[in-house]
């Protein structure tokens, strides 16, 4: 029977070179059916650790016309770890491959091969798909502890009929099911206990009704003189040492910057090592579009191993043993790609702390500019990615070309600079460009800017191409553009309002004999606030006087909202601090000629002054002084005789002297009476115009009492006095300020005595009754009094009660002697 064998050839595209070396001497394995069948194994089975295989060569004759038998597979029994694992495999399966046949001497010779642990389908795969949970153990054949196997055929019947058709009486599945006449055993019991083994498929049988009923194999059609024992119970051993492992060689292409691969990790060779191999593959690095080689490296297990060659060698030598797990080579490049950070949006000025009328146009009108600007990096350089396209042409064994594309990201710097500013929050506005200048146009507090920057893209960086096999894929282009840069400023505080002063009541340039005289300032600010350190409020007194009403800072405490003088003058000034929100009375309790002026500053600088003057105060009465002393009114005692200019002959005079401190005098009175109650009626001797000048130097009383005008001015008037005794002087002074004197001055008696006359007549109406019958003064009543018995005090002659003879009044008398 010939069997056909097909095998998949796959053809490996590696673009990397690489050199294959062994340092061991090679056991062959079997490549001829016959020369193995007879190469004296009594089982004609073997494992070759060469290829890593165990080999099974079977005899038939070529051409028969009796009935034989058919080897369909095998069932194997895997011990290793104290345990015992059941399989089956079928001739001509994936696992148990034919490898070779040929006919020699009237026999076919045929070989079949399993993997032992490489290849698609080997025997340690097998295990651990079928048996999971004992993996590790499969996993360790290679490594630890001999492993043992015992073979046992599966076999069936071969009817050749006359024609010289063959029959099989029984079949096998790949899955290790069988069909029909069956025998899984010689004699017919198993070779091997079921307690304690496992199976790839619990339905398996151990025997079947034919080994039962015929006596296994050995009893099927009457062939009890066949030897069928190099069928059964094939013991194999395998020792680590001779298993060979499959190792791959990687290379990888990393971007040293972020340790990611740039392609994906790329089999350079794949091949099985034995324990005493030491395989040689030499790597070479790859030119990579849009990066330059940096170092490489060589890794073992995961570890890095610098010292087997230099860092920088582009082409590397790994050395692959069975006690490694991995072998890789490690690549590394660098873009040249330095990305850069976006810079910061700045404000200048960037608020402040402290308030400005910077800008100020007018009185609460202003432009304040603020310089909005991006400073940093510009252009920004983002590192974004693009796809290169690399084809790849291999050449198998045969010659044919075969041209596969691959593909892979590379780094590209992609440049971007500012293309506007918007700004919100006081002013919306927006600069074109990185830098531009925004205004404020608002007073007050609480003032802020928010400003954002945008980018625009302004050139792609695209890489250049490493070879001719390489396309870059503009389409590709993926990159995150730029943060926009944000900023939010200060506070800006602008105050472009200069204070309010208020002075009131408005200086009329009047005289006020108020005392004291208030002068209400206000000063406030709405916005800043007053400068307390630059706001002064003066008050000066243009009089002779100076007066300094203010309390200097320590004596004046202001508790009272009240500003006033002090009495000690050591701590009097002319200037008074203002603060915020100043609202005071100016208390002027001192004559004087005032100018109040407020000078005020807030703290943005803004300032305002107003002045108004004169406030005129005067609340001191005026002076008067007369020349006669109380008393005898004659010449001894200051009176002055001459012309009478009230009646006839002689009278006598006195002189009074006026003056006022500030003022100056308005008016002068006087009148006389009998007794010092006040009730005649005054007479004007002195008036002078409404003046608003300091008439101090008219007239100044020293110390000593002395009337002196420093202006050679003394204002006097001459009094007559009327005959009588008992007399006083009542005068009235009125000053400019509409202050009033009065003063009383006597009492005064004549300087002559007439004692001894007789008065028969006085013409008034008063006395009329008293020396006339008629009011003609025709018939006289006879009636006389000495000039001493006159009844003209009170409690005298009820007729005559509170009558007084007046100035220039007629008196006839006669006279005696005595």
């Amino acid at each position: 029977m010939k069997r056909f064998f097909s095998a998949i050839l796959t053809i490996l595209f590696v673009i990397t070179t690489f050199v294959v070396s062994k340092s061991y001497k090679v056991e062959a394995a079997p490549t001829n059916a016959y020369t193995f069948f007879h190469s004296g194994n009594q089982y004609h089975i073997d494992y070759f650790k060469d290829t890593g295989k165990i080999y099974y060569a079977a005899e038939a004759k070529t051409a028969s016309t009796s009935t034989r038998f058919r080897t369909l597979g095998f069932q194997v029994l895997v011990k290793r770890g104290g345990k015992k694992f059941f399989c089956r495999f079928k001739l001509g399966s994936d696992y148990l491959r034919q490898v070779d046949s040929r006919h020699h001497g009237g026999y076919t010779y045929t070989m079949w091969a399993m993997d032992l642990n490489s290849g698609d389908s080997d025997l340690i795969s097998y295990l651990e798909k079928h048996f999971p949970n004992d993996k590790k153990i499969f996993e360790s054949i290679p490594y630890s502890d001999k492993t043992e196997l015992e073979l046992n055929a599966i076999i069936t019947i071969n009817e050749i009929d006359k024609k010289g058709v063959s029959h099989l009486q029984g079949s096998m599945y790949d899955n290790g099911n069988t069909k029909g006449e069956i025998y899984l055993t010689q004699l017919g019991y198993p070779d091997f206990k079921t307690s304690g083994i496992k199976s790839a498929n619990s339905s398996w049988d151990y025997e079947t009704s034919y080994d039962t009923k015929h006596n296994g194999i050995h009893g099927a059609r009457a062939w009890p003189s066949l030897d069928f024992s190099s069928y059964f119970g094939i013991p194999l051993t395998i020792n680590p040492p001779d298993v060979r492992v499959t190792k791959t060689v990687k290379a990888y292409y990393k971007d040293w910057d972020s340790g990611k691969n740039i392609i994906p990790p790329e089999k350079i060779k794949t091949l099985t090592v034995l324990e005493s191999d030491k395989v040689k593959v030499s790597v070479h690095y790859q030119r990579l579009t849009g990066y330059k080689f940096l170092k490489s490296y060589l890794r073992y297990d995961g570890k890095t191993k610098e010292s087997e060659a230099s860092s920088k060698t582009k082409t590397r030598t790994i050395y692959v043993k069975k006690s490694n797990k991995s072998h890789d080579v490690i690549f590394y490049y660098q873009t040249g790609i330095k990305p850069t950070k976006p810079g910061d949006i700045k404000f200048d000025p960037d608020g402040s702390d402290d308030w400005t009328n910077d800008g100020k146009i007018g009185d609460g009108k202003g432009k304040y500019p603020v310089k909005v600007y991006y400073k940093g990096n510009d252009p920004v350089t983002q590192a974004g990615s693009v796809s290169v396209n690399h084809k790849v042409t291999t050449t198998d064994k045969k010659g044919k070309k075969t041209t596969t594309t691959t593909s892979y990201t590379v780094p590209v710097g992609v440049e971007y600079t500012i293309d506007h500013i918007n700004v919100s929050g006081a002013v919306t506005d927006t600069i074109n460009g990185k830098s531009g200048t925004v205004y404020l146009h608002k007073e007050g507090d609480e003032q802020y800017l928010h400003a954002k920057g945008y980018f625009k893209k302004s050139k792609v960086n695209w890489p250049t191409i490493a070879s001719t096999e390489d396309s870059i894929d503009k389409s590709s282009l993926s990159v995150e553009e730029p943060k926009n840069p944000t900023e939010d400023s200060d506070e800006y505080l602008l105050d472009w309002t200069k204070p309010p002063i208020e002075i009131t009541p408005s200086a009329d340039n009047k005289w006020h004999n108020d005392n004291p005289y208030n002068i209400h300032v206000k000063v406030s600010d709405l916005l800043s606030g007053i400068d307390s350190v630059k706001s002064m409020l003066s008050v000066i007194d243009n009089s002779h006087y100076k007066h300094m009403i203010f309390n200097d800072e320590d004596a004046d405490s202001n508790d009272d909202d009240n500003t006033g003088s002090d009495t000690d003058d050591s701590k009097a000034t002319n200037v008074e601090a203002i603060h915020d929100d100043f609202d005071e009375d100016v208390s002027l309790d001192k004559d004087g000629m005032y100018s109040v002026k407020v000078n005020a500053a807030d703290l943005a600088t803004n300032k305002n002054s107003e002045k108004k003057e004169t406030y005129l105060v005067d609340s001191t009465q005026p002076d008067v002084d007369f020349s006669v002393e109380p008393g005898i009114f004659s010449e001894s005692n200051g009176a002055v005789r001459k012309e009478s200019k009230k009646g006839l002959d002689f009278a006598y005079y006195g002189k009074l002297s006026f003056a006022d401190n500030l003022s100056g005098v308005a008016s002068v009175a006087y009148s006389w009476t009998y007794g010092e109650a006040d009730g005649g009626t005054y007479e004007t001797v002195y008036t002078s115009q409404y003046t608003t000048t300091d008439r101090y130097g008219e007239l100044v009383k020293d110390d000593a009492g002395n009337m002196t005008g420093t202006k050679g001015e003394v204002n006097t008037a001459e009094i007559e006095k009327p005959v009588g005794d008992n007399e006083y002087l009542h005068v009235k002074e009125f000053d400019t300020a509409g202050n009033e004197t009065d003063a009383t001055f006597g009492p005064y008696e004549d300087p002559i005595k007439m004692r001894d006359f007789q008065v028969n007549d006085i013409r008034d109406p008063l006395w009329d009754s008293v020396f006339w019958k008629d009011s003609n003064y025709t018939e006289s009543t006879g009636v006389s009094y000495k000039a001493n018995q006159l009844p003209i005090d009170k409690n005298s002659h009820p007729a005559i009660k509170n009558a007084a003879p007046k100035l220039g009044y007629s008196f006839y008398f006669s006279t005696t002697r005595s």
